[in-house]
C-alpha cells in the first residue's frame, strides 16, 4: 500500500478505521436504508434503529470504554457517521449527541 503524505502526516486510514467505515457502510445499507423514505414521510423517530446503532457498538464510540463506550478515534467516528448520513442522517445526528459530555451515555441506552 502507498502512504499518501502531505508535509509529513500519514493520510491512509488505519485498518480498524477501514473495518469501523466497511461496518458502518454494511449497516446503513442492510438496517437503514429500507424504511428510510417510509420514517421521513411520516416523521417517525427511528427508535428501533437508534437501538441496533448501539448494539453494532456505534453510539458512544468516542467515549472511554471505563463509562462504557467504544474508546475510538475521531477518524473512527467521523468514517462512521458519514457513511450512516448518507442513508439516514437523523440517525447520525442523533449519535452526536452521545459523544457530548453529559448526555446520557451509551450503557444506560443499552438497557
Amino acid at each position: 500500500m502507498e502512504t499518501t503524505t502531505l508535509a509529513g502526516l500519514n493520510f491512509e486510514l488505519s485498518e480498524e478505521q477501514i473495518a469501523v467505515r466497511d461496518a458502518a457502510r454494511d449497516f446503513a445499507q442492510n438496517v437503514l436504508k429500507p424504511g428510510v423514505i417510509d420514517r421521513d414521510r411520516e416523521q417517525r423517530f427511528p427508535k428501533d434503529e437508534i437501538k441496533q446503532l448501539g448494539e453494532f457498538g456505534f453510539l458512544g464510540m468516542m467515549v472511554s470504554p471505563e463509562y462504557g463506550g467504544g474508546g475510538m478515534d475521531t477518524v473512527c467516528y467521523v468514517l462512521a457517521m458519514e457513511e450512516i448520513s448518507k442513508i439516514d442522517a437523523s440517525c447520525s445526528r442523533r449519535d452526536e449527541r452521545e459523544q457530548q459530555p453529559g448526555v446520557l451515555g451509551p450503557r444506560a441506552l443499552r438497557q
